[in-house]
């Protein structure tokens, strides 16, 4: 087991509906720092809670992580799962990430020598699909508050968020 990475920015507990059931306790974090976004599987022992570091057979690197890069303009900053089930991946999309006033002088030379320091402004986003599962397209319909509450059991956490809020700003009593 190891731990999670240091620089973590914003991670995603799988609540989609996309992925195989066996990706149903994973926790992706993406880590800029190291142009990746690892993956995590949860295990519940009672009270305890830990997570197993997963990585992937590679032929080249030996093991790799979920998503990898040899890009160093790769910086996955953030990670969600929408509508769709899929899971999305926020990239920054720049060569440095490093506050000007941290810069040592071997690294501005490094940045300054590697054209790292632009382009600016050119975040991407990433959707990822598991190749053996299919794409749900149609939202379920959540016109009334009986549909809203239906909704509340769909295998798919975007849209049980989305129906508890509309329940909850309806106001309006619903029974079970």
């Amino acid at each position: 087991r190891l731990a999670a990475p240091t620089a973590v920015s914003g991670l995603a507990f799988n609540r989609g509906d996309q992925f195989p059931d066996t990706f149903a306790q994973d926790i992706f974090v993406p880590e800029p720092g190291a142009n990746v976004v690892a993956q995590f599987r949860r295990q519940l022992d009672g009270i305890s809670v830990t997570a197993e570091h997963l990585t992937y057979p590679d032929e080249q690197w030996g093991q790799r992580e979920f998503m990898a890069s040899s890009d160093e303009r790769f910086r996955p900053v953030d990670v969600k799962f929408g509508p769709d089930g899929a899971l999305y991946i926020i990239d920054m999309y720049r060569g440095i990430i490093q506050e000007q006033s941290f810069l040592t002088d071997e690294l501005r030379e490094q940045i300054f020598e590697r054209n790292l320091d632009s382009p600016l402004g050119l975040g991407r986003i990433w959707r990822v699909v598991h190749t053996a599962s299919s794409i749900r397209r149609q939202p379920p319909a959540l016109a009334d508050t009986r549909q809203q509450f239906a909704a509340l059991s769909h295998a798919n956490g975007w849209h049980r968020d989305g129906a508890q809020r509309l329940l909850i700003q309806s106001g309006e009593a619903v029974e079970a």
